[in-house]
């Protein structure tokens, strides 16, 4: 998720994400979680991005979308 989410400087977390986990999955991830989706990585909090790597990564184990 790190370096996902801070791949590309100057991106949202979400553009960041979703070029990984595909546009559907990091909006869900981030709505479920209240993150803006606007936002920069640099501007979230260490425990905010590491309940989005769980979000992310219970839906990759579920198998979910």
């Amino acid at each position: 998720l790190t370096a996902s989410a801070f791949a590309a400087r100057r991106k949202t977390v979400f553009n960041n994400l979703a070029r990984t986990y595909g546009r559907d999955r990091a909006a869900a991830a981030l709505e479920k979680l209240e993150i803006d989706q606007g936002a920069r990585a640099e501007t979230l909090p260490p425990l905010t991005l590491a309940a989005l790597a769980g979000e992310l990564e219970e839906k990759n184990i579920s198998g979910g979308a």
